[in-house]
């Protein structure tokens, strides 16, 4: 059974979304305090935390800044109430799943819950990745990632396009494929160019000449 962190100020939504989980077989625990969020979080293993983005102690981009300085890798739904751009940029950056705008229907709110969780499962199918050239040993189940036997810290994002690119070497990936698979959005809803933030952090952070770009496209892994 799938354990969901829900985090909302609004004390009806938060009940009335609660029971919407439980009633459709997920474990949830629910918070109207971002902190208390925050330490359940730290104890607990979480498949999915959805957060609203206004919140009394601190909003929702915040908790997941603090759970992005920690070991923790989980996906994110953000609920919001307003249009604040400035808020959706910051939460792409944050490698958000999605972004729901509020009011949304029970069914909405359920189909992205699936969406998501769906990828995740997909995500850590393989036990355990590998390249030897590269010396990189990739575990999805534990989200670790080592290279040169030393653990390398990764954003969630960063970790699902790594993995995306060892389960299909010697492929070409469009970045539009890469946002559709990882973000689970089309290309049209995200900057591509995000994917290509993202590559060069994975480049720098491990050091990789297996990784090549194909100019105008994608990228590809190289056997």
């Amino acid at each position: 059974m799938d354990r969901i962190c829900l985090v909302d100020k609004d004390l009806e939504v938060l009940d009335n979304l609660c029971n919407v989980l439980k009633e459709n077989s997920y474990e949830v625990d629910c918070f109207s305090n971002s902190l208390d969020a925050y330490e359940a979080i730290m104890k607990n293993n979480y498949d999915l935390l959805i957060t609203a983005l206004l919140m009394d102690d601190i909003n929702g981009i915040q908790l997941i800044k603090l759970i992005k300085r920690t070991d923790k890798i989980i996906p994110i739904i953000i609920t919001a109430d307003s249009d604040n751009e400035e808020y959706e940029l910051e939460s792409i950056n944050l490698d958000v799943a999605f972004y729901i705008k509020k009011p949304f229907s029970n069914n909405v709110f359920l189909l992205r819950i699936k969406k998501v969780l769906e990828n995740s499962d997909e995500i850590r199918l393989t036990n355990k990745l590998h390249d030897l050239q590269e010396n990189l040993v990739v575990l999805p189940k534990e989200n670790l990632v080592q290279k040169d036997g030393i653990d390398v810290k990764l954003s969630r994002k960063e970790f699902e396009i790594l993995l995306l690119l060892l389960n299909n070497k010697g492929t070409t990936i469009s970045r539009e494929d890469i946002i559709r698979k990882v973000w689970i959005k089309e290309p049209d809803c995200m900057d591509v160019r995000v994917i290509d933030v993202h590559i060069r952090n994975l480049r720098k952070k491990l050091n990789l000449l297996s990784l090549s770009t194909i100019y105008g496209y994608g990228y590809r892994w190289n056997k």
